[in-house]
């Protein structure tokens, strides 16, 4: 049994993982089992990650803001809480994406989203949404269950190819 990470691991700590170790060891007798050791690093990795896009993003929570594409977070099916939903999270979209925006250099660009538009359609497509939540599908023990759908797929379910000028514009959400 080796004591040590062979050269290929070394070389990929080196190389790849700069900002973050990650070490290998291999399960002996007396230590925690491979799936426990990676359960630790998968943590790790993780929490790393959320700590690096709170730091990207400290003035605007864009992440939680995302939620009105994610159906799974859409409150019951009662219009009362359909009406006020979201709004604050369109808000902080739109105060991000839907303004001016100027480099370091002085270079302007325009807002992606016209501000006045999204929120004349966004109780439309949020009735859209929950009209189009997701679907029963069958589990891994052969029974149905509710499948809600994610972002891509509820884009696929509403729009199809008519989408497709979307998708190639914005390819990662697709």
């Amino acid at each position: 049994m080796h004591e040590q990470n062979g050269t290929q691991t070394d070389v990929m700590e080196r190389e790849y993982f700069k900002s973050m170790k990650i070490t290998y060891t291999a399960a002996r007798r007396g230590q925690p089992e491979q799936r426990q050791l990676f359960a630790e690093v998968k943590e790790e990795l993780l929490n790393n990650l959320v700590a690096n896009i709170e730091a990207r993003f400290p003035q605007v929570d864009l992440i939680t803001a995302m939620q009105i594409f994610e159906p799974a977070s859409y409150p019951a099916a009662e219009e009362n809480n359909l009406l006020s939903w979201g709004n604050q999270y369109l808000e902080t979209l739109l105060n991000f994406y839907g303004k001016e925006k100027t480099n370091q250099e002085g270079r302007r660009f325009p807002s992606m989203v016209d501000s006045a538009e999204c929120r004349a359609e966004f109780l439309p497509f949020k009735r859209l949404v929950m009209r189009n939540k997701g679907e029963q599908r069958l589990g891994d023990d052969s029974r149905e269950n509710f499948h809600y759908y994610k972002p891509p797929e509820l884009m696929q379910k509403l729009f199809g190819n008519a989408g497709r000028q979307n998708q190639e514009i914005y390819p990662a959400m697709f």
